[in-house]
């Protein structure tokens, strides 16, 4: 008899899973002149996220024609226009949610082969997983590999199928793989031998790694092409420096600081102390202000200053003085302003 997990675990998980993989159905697959929630609003002001909306439409199309199983496939779709609103005004989040949907319906409808290499569809710069699985049925042999930020692990055994499900149990945890229009979803209950790491999510097969084309635009942390493409000329390097290391950002109420009418984002830099090392200010018709801390091989520091306005070119505005003391009055770290 195939092994089940409890109903309110399998429902957890899957709508778990969903809320992670969030987007819409089609290319303006509402029309603008009536969106009527915060989410459908957001999305019609905003190119960057429709254009991403219309390249959805597209794959979606594909997958239709290609999924032989397209009951499911428009379940599933439902399921994520339905948990698409839990994204709310939240670009990082609706970006992001866009580009992993993406990923999933380009591999929608491939033929289902257990053997082989599959790979999480991350949900960052920072997550990754990759199963590698042979052998033959009912019984296969796998090795799993999983990080996800500061977490890591790696589980080698077996796994036997149980109806069409696969199942690993071990005292500690179970894995439950469950093949869907080409996909793979696997939920994970419990730590597997003693790993924080999470090895549950969707994965697709794929030998090649994913890639997600994450950059300071699809992140959300610059709204419009003309930002990003002035945060590239203005930072030079250190664009790629914030988008290595970035592993989150927040949003701060500082928006009337010295007149300036900017969104301020404090962002942390994975690895590196203090928390909030890096800050970044987004004004009218692609103004920006940056501070980056960096480091040497010697771990010392110091925080580079860039701002695209003449009138600011050397001095800081309030959010980034007092970022710059609160961070760094117990390590004197030199301020460089750059051209």
């Amino acid at each position: 008899m195939p092994f089940a997990l409890p109903r309110s675990t399998i429902i957890h998980g899957m709508m778990l899973a969903s809320m992670a993989f969030t987007t819409v159905a089609a290319a303006n697959s509402f029309d603008c002149a009536n969106a009527a929630t915060p989410t459908e609003k957001a999305i019609c002001t905003d190119p960057y996220t429709l254009g991403l909306d219309s390249k959805l439409g597209q794959v979606w199309k594909t997958a239709k024609a290609t999924v032989k199983d397209t009951v499911t496939l428009k379940a599933d779709q439902r399921e994520w226009i339905k948990h698409r609103d839990h994204c709310a005004t939240d670009f990082h989040c609706l970006r992001r949610s866009y580009l992993m949907r993406i990923v999933a319906l380009q591999h929608a409808g491939k033929p289902f082969n257990w053997k082989g290499t599959w790979r999480r569809i991350p949900d960052g710069r920072f997550d990754s997983a990759e199963w590698k699985i042979s052998g033959r049925a009912p019984q296969f042999d796998f090795t799993v590999k999983a990080a996800n930020k500061m977490s890591s692990g790696t589980l080698t055994d077996t796994f036997n199928l149980e109806g069409s499900q696969g199942i690993y149990r071990s005292e500690d945890c179970t894995l439950l793989m469950t093949p869907s229009t080409g996909l793979l979803y696997v939920i994970q209950v419990g730590e597997c031998r003693g790993t924080d790491a999470s090895f549950g999510g969707r994965y697709v097969a794929s030998e090649q790694p994913l890639n997600m084309n994450y950059d300071l635009l699809s992140l959300g942390l610059v709204r419009t092409q003309e930002e990003d493409d002035a945060a590239r000329q203005l930072l030079k390097d250190d664009y790629q420096t914030i988008l290595d290391a970035s592993d989150s950002f927040y949003y701060v109420d500082e928006s009337a600081a010295d007149n300036l009418g900017a969104q301020v984002a404090k962002i942390r830099v994975l690895g590196l102390p203090p928390p909030n090392a890096a800050l970044l200010m987004r004004g009218r018709d692609a103004q920006l202000w940056v501070a980056v801390l960096v480091s040497d091989q010697k771990q010392n520091y110091r925080v580079r200053y860039y701002t695209n306005v003449q009138g600011w070119k050397g001095r800081l505005p309030g959010p980034i003085q007092r970022w710059y003391a609160e961070q760094f009055d117990w390590r004197k770290a030199p301020l460089d302003y750059m051209p």
